[in-house]
């Protein structure tokens, strides 16, 4: 404790100065007191203050910045990617957990072909494998109604080119059970019967082979393949596997399983609505002519017509040519261009083909879609932004640049409808590749390229 003394027997001024906490104990008659509390607060404020300042900004702050910087943002990146990944996989829980085909995410499109057809590419052999299901044209009911017969598959089946030329073939079960292929110039489909090759009687529903004729065999399949063979007749590639769709002569047909979506407009909420379908009986279509063709599928699951041109893009068509339809991106729905007129139309367009005398010479299917889970979180990242067909040829554009196109070409040089970015891209039946297009040769060709676009 300090003791202060002073003379009391005149009037004196005493400063004290004092901290928090500090007791003071006087038994003396005060006068005045001086506080000191301006003194201090300028002491503060232009001397203690401005070192503390000067010591934290330039010498402590960095120090503790550098400390954070290193130990805790890997913490803070890492909780952030995790949440951010949760965040997703909560979201898909939220879209697909409660529903297999979430119908407002995907739109205007196949989820789901059965893969019925079997087929083994090896050593120059087709194998078609056990177990796998047919569909043979049986006649028709009592009540006139088309009837259709399912094949199963017993054993594997080897089927070796006899020819030694270049060829393309389609394959078939014979009536008699027997596994062969058929050139694609001899089949037809049609009430008048051929002198030579593979028949499907539209009237009678039956597919049968003739011979300079003579009938050589009857209630054959629907066709399961188109393969090719080079000009020594060895069997070199498989081009089309006919699962969920197919074609004989000029008639398309969609098999039994096939489930897709029809864009019906959009939800209050701006989600899809969409009616999905489910093909349940073969059912037919049946085009001609020359030209290209679009055929379509209403909700019922079943053909319903087929049009001249198909358009997938944001804005209406200009100019349209009469049986356009086109998918209205904005508005989630099918729209059919007739006699000058727009209308909506409960539809999805799931084959392009070309008809030439009757008879389909070229012929896709749409991608399917398959519903995703949650293991296919990284793979439906990539998306489609843009379609377009031209002619006999199509191509689609991927969110990642991705491009494939393909198409039907009779001979010469093919220019793509989209530039690749390099030459680097995967071609199917071309040559002398550049980033504008091919070589088709001097036959005509379906060709197929996959790569980076520009």
């Amino acid at each position: 404790m300090e003791i202060i003394s002073t003379n009391i027997d005149d009037s004196s001024t005493i400063e004290l100065y004092w901290q928090d906490e500090v007791q003071l104990d006087l038994d003396i008659a005060i006068k005045h007191i001086r506080s000191g509390k301006q003194e201090i607060n300028d002491y503060v404020n232009n001397i203690s203050k401005p070192d503390i300042m000067n010591y934290t900004d330039n010498i402590a702050k960095p120090v503790i910045l550098q400390t954070v910087k290193d130990v805790m943002n890997p913490l803070a990146i890492q909780s952030s990617e995790a949440a951010k990944q949760s965040a997703d996989y909560a979201e898909l829980s939220k879209h697909y957990a409660n529903d297999k085909i979430n119908q407002t995410h995907i739109t205007n499109c196949i989820t789901e072909i059965p893969q019925d057809i079997r087929l083994e590419f090896n050593n120059g052999s087709i194998i078609l494998k056990s177990g796998s299901k047919l569909y043979i044209p049986s006649g028709r009911d009592a009540e006139d109604n088309l009837k259709f017969a399912e094949y199963i598959v017993s054993t594997d089946r080897i089927y070796t080119s006899p020819i030694t030329t270049e060829a393309t073939l389609v394959m078939f079960i014979t009536g008699d059970g027997g596994f062969t292929a058929v050139s694609t110039n001899v089949i037809f489909s049609d009430t008048e019967l051929p002198s030579s090759g593979v028949n499907y009687n539209t009237e009678d529903n039956i597919v049968s082979f003739y011979s300079q004729g003579v009938l050589r065999w009857s209630n054959g399949s629907f066709p399961i393949a188109v393969i090719k063979t080079s000009s020594s007749g060895t069997i070199i590639s498989v081009e089309h596997i006919f699962n969920g769709f197919g074609y004989i002569g000029s008639m398309v047909f969609a098999l039994p399983g096939v489930k897709g979506l029809i864009a019906n407009g959009r939800n209050a909420d701006g989600s899809f609505n969409n009616c999905e379908f489910t093909i349940n009986n073969v059912t037919l279509q049946s085009m001609g002519g020359t030209r290209n063709v679009y055929p379509v599928i209403g909700d019922s699951g079943t053909f319903s017509d087929y049009y001249a041109a198909y358009v997938d893009q944001k804005d209406r068509p200009q100019n349209p040519a009469n049986y356009t339809i086109w998918f209205n991106r904005t508005n989630n729905t099918l729209e059919e261009y007739l006699n000058n007129n727009w209308n909506i139309r409960k539809r999805i367009c799931p084959i392009s083909a070309h008809v030439s005398n009757d008879k389909i010479d070229s012929f896709a299917s749409k991608m399917t879609f398959r519903a995703a889970d949650y293991n296919d979180y990284a793979n439906i990242q990539d998306y489609i932004i843009e379609r377009g067909t031209s002619g006999n040829q199509w191509y689609e554009l991927y969110h990642s640049k991705r491009l494939r196109q393909g198409g039907y070409s009779q001979s010469g040089t093919v220019t793509f409808l989209k530039p690749y970015s390099n030459s680097g891209y995967t071609l199917i039946n071309g040559n002398n590749k550049t980033t504008t297009g091919f070589s088709a040769g001097a036959g005509s060709v379906d060709w197929v390229a996959d790569g980076q676009g520009v």
